[in-house]
């Protein structure tokens, strides 16, 4: 967003030092508001919200998918995939969490039992569950077996496997919770949706409490 904050504060400066040049303050300013109504372009609709910077507001698929979930079709949920940014790592178990950070979306890989592959793992793996989730608060009572009455609860409306890609990481010698921070790479993803197969690309996860538990 930092592209589009410049591209219209840069003009309204320029328009208001001629303002103060020239003294003509009333046909500047239509101007300004003519060139700020017009710097959406085309999707001139688009909202911003308060705060540093310029932010949007959630689109609106993402408005339905937080009001309504079970009314999101599965391409609407494509849709959702394909725009999220998988950028926040979660820690916690033997495994490794990344979502988008309004946990709308959240990746999920860790062993199903003791006896799962090691490093590297390639996916479909029996012994491993890999798999993207979409919903609402996905990562709200992570690592956390005490949900307070006024703390919300993850909802998830899809659940689709991996059907490729390689995990990448080095245990740490005591897999306890000793602290130990544990990165990994996710290569070659790709997940299988209901409406045909996704590349996720390359994605780094990082597990900042390795071996902890909720309790």
């Amino acid at each position: 967003m930092a592209h589009l904050k410049n591209r219209i504060g840069l003009p309204l400066l320029a328009l208001a030092f001629v303002a103060a040049s020239c003294g003509a303050d009333s046909s500047i300013e239509a101007t300004a508001t003519t060139a700020t109504s017009e710097a959406g372009g085309s999707g001139g609709s688009m909202e911003m919200t308060e705060g540093p910077g310029l932010v949007p507001e959630a689109t609106p698929l993402i408005s339905l998918l937080t009001a309504a979930p079970d009314q999101m079709s599965d391409a609407d949920l494509v849709t959702i995939l394909e725009q999220a940014e998988l950028t926040e790592s979660w820690g916690c178990g033997l495994g490794f969490t990344l979502s988008s950070e309004d946990q709308h979306v959240a990746l999920f890989l860790y062993p199903m039992s003791e006896n799962a592959s090691e490093s590297p793992v390639s996916f479909p793996d029996k012994t491993w569950n890999a798999s993207i989730v979409i919903g609402n608060d996905l990562l709200a009572n992570n690592c956390d077996d005490v949900i307070e009455p006024d703390e919300p609860e993850a909802y998830s409306v899809a659940n689709w496997s991996l059907s490729a890609g390689t995990l990448t990481f080095t245990p740490p010698d005591d897999p306890t919770c000793v602290g130990a921070s544990v990165a990994a790479s996710l290569d070659g993803a790709v997940v299988e949706t209901p409406t045909g197969e996704l590349a996720l690309g390359s994605l780094m996860i990082v597990n900042e409490a390795f071996g902890c538990f909720a309790g």
